[in-house]
């Protein structure tokens, strides 16, 4: 038995998202899926894999849901999506889609493509679906949750701000968006929409020492 598994869980099923098979033995007898699986950009990941398992991975997702009958799909994505190298992606409405044609880098195009696959699901098969995008994510003990920071390069000229957010306010924002596709399904105001999930804006470099435990 697993030290870090939560005790006040019913059962775990261990699946592979690249492995559809697994994914709709995994979702039967299931209402509502939340899609938190997938790779974070670090110095050992290639962008093939990024790409199969975001966006390979989410679109099996969105398939396994389809063939259970899930009513519900919420999508964690990321704010990264509708960033570009000269600033923030929009439409002529003001609208934020996500920049999948010229992505910022590779996480953040397949993020973009995977937002775009659930999104477009809603209201398929009876499907209600829905994608949040978070800042950057503080855990618990408010340090910067990236995996392989330590393995990274960073530069900053003191200019530099980003937005993080607390894992609890995460977490509701989730829960919230259940709630809402639960209650009004598919035509649901949040049915096929991303919505971001931002909190404090900081300096970058206080963020970098949160994320390596200097502050």
């Amino acid at each position: 038995e697993r030290e870090d598994r939560d005790p006040r869980v019913c059962s775990y099923i261990q699946a592979d998202v690249t492995n559809l098979e697994d994914l709709i033995v995994a979702f039967k007898e299931i209402d509502v899926v939340f899609h938190l699986a997938g790779l974070l950009p670090n110095l050992i990941v290639s962008k093939a894999d990024m790409y199969r398992v975001n966006v390979d991975g989410t679109k099996n997702v969105v398939t396994a849901c389809f063939e259970n009958g899930v009513k519900r799909l919420i999508y964690t994505s990321t704010y990264q999506v509708v960033l570009t190298k000269k600033g923030v992606y929009s439409d002529p409405s003001g609208v934020n889609p996500p920049n999948s044609k010229n992505p910022l880098n590779p996480y953040a195009g397949s993020k973009a493509l995977a937002e775009e696959a659930v999104c477009k699901a809603n209201g398929e098969e009876g499907l209600a679906t829905c994608a949040l995008r978070p800042g950057i994510i503080l855990a618990a003990d408010n340090r910067a949750t990236q995996l392989h920071a330590r393995r990274m390069c960073y530069y900053d000229d003191g200019r530099d701000h980003v937005h993080v957010v607390p894992i609890s306010a995460v977490a509701s924002a989730h829960l919230l968006a259940e709630q809402k596709l639960l209650r009004e399904g598919c035509t649901s105001v949040a049915a096929g929409k991303a919505y971001f999930v931002a909190g404090k804006r900081v300096p970058f470099r206080d963020f970098i020492g949160k994320m390596d435990g200097s502050t």
